[in-house]
Parts: C-alpha cells; sequence; structure tokens
C-alpha cells in the first residue's frame, strides 16, 4: 500500500508539472472544514425501515470534524475541447488524499468519443488509522456515440471502478465492479430529446464471494420542451442477483423520476415533481421486505432575474411487506417546503431548501414512533474578490417525538474557502 501511494503522489507531482509548462493551468489552493454531528437521547433506539439512522445510546456522535488544506491543479491540454486534467492534494489532521481526475473528448466527424478518468489515494500519517480509511480507488467511463441518421446516436458505454483497502473491515471490502450499456438516442429540432439503453454489469468482491452480483436492466428518458414548460422524465427497471443460496438479497427494483415545469406568465411558474420507487424481493426475510415508496410536490414559484421562489405541498408515503417478528415501517408523510434559489453566474450562487412538516407511522412501538420535523439546507458559493471564493453546504434535521427522550438532532457542515492564482 505505501509503495502505491508513493507511485501514485509521484504521477500527480509529474502531472501537474507537465501540466504547468504544456498548458493553460488554474492553481487554486484553500482551507477548509466539515463536520458531521448527531444529537439523540438515552432511550433513543435504531429505527427499522430503509430510512432507517444507526444511532448509539449515547447523547451526542460526532462522525467527522475535521479542518483540512488542499492545492489543486487545473489545466487544459492540447486546447480546451479535448483534454482537461486535474491534480488535487489534501491533507487532514491525520490524513493525507491524492486525487487525479482527466476527461478527454474526440470528435470523428459526426461521431464523439468520451472518457473519465478518476484514481484516489487516501492513507494516514499520524496516530492509528481505522480499517477503511486507507485506500486506492479509480474508476474510468469511455462512451462512443455514432450518428447513424439525422437526429439518430447509437450509443456503447462502460463503466468500471475498484477499491483497494489497506485493511479490510465488515464494510471495507475490496472490490472491483463494471459496467455496460448499449443504447439509442433522438434528438428534436427544439433541443428535445429521448433515450433508452440496456445495461448489464457485475460486482467482485474477491474477500467474500457472497458479495458478488450480476444486475441487469434497462432505462428510458424524455426531455421535452413545450410552449411554457419542459418535462424531464426518466424509468428504471433493474435486477439484481447476489451469489447466495436460495435467491437471498436478490430483488427486482422498479423507478420512476419527473419533474414538470410550466410557466404561466408574469414571472409566475408551476412545478410538479414524483419520484416512484418500488422493490421486490425474491426471498423476503426481517431485512429485506418488498416495499413501495413514493414521493411527490406540487410548488408554486416567482422568478425574477437572478431571483427564484417556490413554495407548496410535499408528501412522501413508504408501505413495507409485513413480517411476523417486525412490525411494517409504513409511513405517511406531510410537509410544505420552500425553495429559494439566487444564482448570479459573475458572483454569487446560493440555494435555499426549508421544510416543516409530520411523519405518521402505520405501526408505533418501542423502536419506532410518530415524529414533527423540520428540514433545512443551503448551499452558498460566492466570489468575495478577484480569486478569492467561499463555498458552503449547511444541513440539518430536527425530529420532535411525543416522548422527548426520542428526539433526534443530526448537522452537517461543510465548508472551503479558496484562491485562484
Amino acid at each position: 500500500m505505501k509503495n502505491c501511494v508513493a507511485a501514485i503522489f509521484l504521477l500527480v507531482i509529474v502531472t501537474s508539472s507537465v501540466a504547468v509548462f504544456a498548458a493553460d493551468i488554474n492553481i487554486r489552493a484553500g482551507i477548509g472544514y466539515e463536520v458531521i454531528s448527531q444529537e439523540f437521547f438515552l432511550d433513543s433506539l435504531t429505527q427499522t425501515g430503509i430510512d432507517s439512522l444507526d444511532a448509539a445510546l449515547t447523547l451526542s456522535t460526532t462522525y467527522l470534524d475535521e479542518l483540512k488544506g488542499f492545492v489543486r491543479f487545473k489545466s487544459n491540454l492540447l486546447d480546451r475541447r479535448r483534454l482537461d486534467l486535474t491534480a488535487q492534494f489534501e491533507q487532514t489532521s491525520d490524513l493525507i488524499r491524492a486525487k487525479l481526475y482527466s476527461d478527454s473528448r474526440l470528435e470523428l466527424g459526426q461521431h464523439r468519443f468520451q472518457l473519465n478518468n478518476e484514481l484516489e489515494v487516501r492513507t494516514g500519517y499520524s496516530g492509528e488509522t481505522d480499517a477503511g480509511e486507507e485506500f486506492i480507488y479509480g474508476a474510468a467511463r469511455a462512451r462512443l456515440d455514432l450518428r447513424i441518421a439525422d437526429g439518430w446516436d447509437q450509443f456503447w458505454s462502460i463503466r468500471t471502478n475498484f477499491v483497494d483497502f489497506d485493511s479490510s473491515g465488515d464494510l471495507s471490502y475490496n472490490q472491483l465492479r463494471v459496467l455496460g450499456s448499449i443504447g439509442l438516442s433522438r434528438t428534436f429540432r427544439n433541443f428535445s430529446s429521448l433515450s433508452g439503453m440496456f445495461f448489464v454489469g457485475s460486482r467482485s468482491v474477491p474477500d467474500s464471494s457472497l458479495l458478488d452480483y450480476v444486475n441487469y436492466g434497462v432505462e428510458a428518458n424524455l426531455f421535452a420542451f413545450y410552449q411554457g414548460g419542459d418535462l424531464d422524465l426518466t424509468t428504471r427497471l433493474e435486477r439484481k442477483d447476489y451469489n447466495q443460496p436460495d435467491h437471498e438479497d436478490d430483488y427486482t427494483r422498479f423507478e420512476v423520476l419527473g419533474h414538470n415545469k410550466l410557466e404561466l406568465g408574469g414571472g409566475w411558474l408551476t412545478r410538479q415533481d414524483i419520484d416512484l420507487e418500488y422493490s421486490s424481493f425474491s426471498d423476503s426475510d426481517l431485512v429485506n421486505v418488498d416495499y413501495i415508496r413514493t414521493l411527490v410536490y406540487l410548488q408554486g414559484g416567482w422568478n425574477r432575474g437572478d431571483l427564484s421562489l417556490w413554495a407548496g405541498p410535499q408528501a412522501e408515503f413508504l408501505a413495507e411487506g409485513q413480517t411476523e417478528l417486525v412490525n411494517a415501517a409504513d409511513y405517511s408523510e406531510y410537509a410544505f417546503r420552500i425553495d429559494i434559489d439566487y444564482v448570479n453566474v459573475r458572483s454569487v450562487y446560493g440555494s435555499l431548501e426549508w421544510s416543516v412538516g409530520v411523519r405518521d407511522l402505520r405501526f408505533e412501538d418501542e423502536f419506532q414512533s410518530d415524529f414533527r420535523f423540520q428540514r433545512l439546507t443551503v448551499l452558498g458559493d460566492a466570489h468575495l474578490t478577484a480569486g478569492l471564493g467561499l463555498n458552503l453546504l449547511l444541513s440539518a434535521e430536527w425530529e420532535w417525538h411525543d416522548l422527548e427522550d426520542e428526539d433526534n438532532r443530526l448537522y452537517l457542515i461543510s465548508s472551503n474557502l479558496t484562491y485562484d492564482f
């Protein structure tokens, strides 16, 4: 592992040096701070269901609290349309990370080829590291688009990624994934598009072959502009078969994602979203039960210049298959949601999402109960002065139960202060 780390760091240094002499280069340096913290009460227990959040029996837990420094080199080799190369180095109080990205594009007449690569190394240099903290991760994606007729393209794609841990644990197995797809797309004169594809893939886990699987399925996408509005619709059907006896953990999953936006005139708009997910397991047990989850929301909005405001109701429903020993985690959730977005491409991007509502469980027991909630997400990216930038992610969730000792709080903060040379 240590030899690999040294080799990767050398690679980052070499490629960064090449970029300096071969092409235009952007250098960004900065500091960042990240924290994930949870507050809960003495009698809190882990909830069941697909949305469960594991919690230990303590009053407060901080999962991540680190200050980091980083430097990034980004260059455009050959020209801005053909190859981008990025190398980044990060250091925290006990970890060092090196990352290398490359994006290349090639035009072959009306045909297009794109190749994306990513390589990351993370290693500790101070104190002891836990299983899963030190690893090498790599990913690659290649896609070929062939123009077969006016507006029609056939595409071939293959993606692969691997992770090699320095020490394995219950959740840190070395593995290799490969996914290939073939599809057809149609682009219309108004820039609307329709595409469909078939995909097949696999995962290999050398240290635990029972975690190996094969997955395959189909996906279709529609993006359509119409008078005063646009529609974005995705459907996906997938089958996943694990290398386990009696079809354990095998499932079929169907998902529909839909988004529709319509301009009403005078800066007023409306939009509707739906997220429908259905999973059916071949062999249901205490952990794997069939479920259907539906999320819908309707918002009215107003847009003027760089500012847009949205508000409206949101509802989410989960229905699980019932087991003999454990109650299903069925719930109905109702909320009111507000979104505020400000986009000025030269200086500031800001987004706020706030919702308040209730979750009503079909079955209440010692492990789960109804609650009221408030959720807040804030995203910000600002150019403070020439070269100086600040970006921020803040996410928080509060739960209030009838019994105070079941209340829960979750906080996430990620921030970076950067300077471009």
